[in-house]
């Protein structure tokens, strides 16, 4: 287990500036970062920051398998977003091996589930696909679709993980991850992470949209 750190502050500022020290560190950067409606402001943040955006290749934790304009789609949104910087967004593909990542940024679910990975799913055999295709079950009802997401391996291949949760439920997940809940795919996550773990947990209730997937 690599080593854990909790953020002293989880607001959209600190975040935003754990991201972009990585960002600004010598040498081209690579990071992957989630989707969803909930970390927009994060993402809002981070663009209007004045950042070497051309030295930086934007990838996805995990999409919906919907084409690229598909109000659902992860990649739309993260191109939308970052479009006016020069930086790279690539899509996730089942044929294209990951890059080993400068920072990985994930939320968490309530069951533990981290990117589109959730219990009882084949997430952490390292023989798979760093890339595979997943279908939650069941669907959740306001994203029925069918899912790709990097595997446990393969977001642990980065110097720094940094994790977002909200809410005192999240903080007793957290904690059973760390305790060793085998059941939870982030407590899978947290063990082979291979660089340092930064934690940005606060009390405040997340909205409605997940961040996760």
């Amino acid at each position: 287990m690599s080593e854990i750190v909790w953020a002293a502050r989880a607001d959209t500022h600190a975040m935003a500036s754990h991201i972009a020290g990585v960002i600004c560190a010598r040498g081209r950067r690579s990071i992957a970062l989630p989707g969803g409606r909930t970390p927009g402001p994060l993402f809002e943040e981070l663009r209007r920051r004045s950042l070497p955006w051309g030295k930086t290749r934007i990838s996805l934790t995990d999409d919906r398998i919907v084409p690229e304009h598909h109000p659902a789609s992860n990649f739309g949104l993260l191109s939308r977003f970052f479009d006016a910087t020069a930086a790279q967004v690539a899509p996730l593909s089942e044929d294209e091996a990951p890059p080993r990542f400068d920072l990985v940024c994930v939320g968490v679910g309530l069951d533990g589930s981290v990117a589109s990975l959730f219990p009882n799913m084949p997430f952490d055999r390292e023989t798979a696909p760093a890339t595979i295709r997943v279908a939650p079950d069941p669907l959740p009802a306001d994203a029925p679709f069918e899912r790709l997401s990097l595997n446990i391996p393969a977001l642990a291949q980065t110097d720094h993980l940094m994790i977002i949760a909200r809410g005192r439920a999240k903080r007793d997940i957290i904690d059973r991850a760390l305790s060793g809940d085998e059941r939870l795919p982030l407590c899978h996550l947290v063990r082979q992470a291979q660089g340092r773990t930064t934690i940005f947990w606060s009390l405040r209730e997340a909205p409605s949209a997940r961040m996760a997937g």
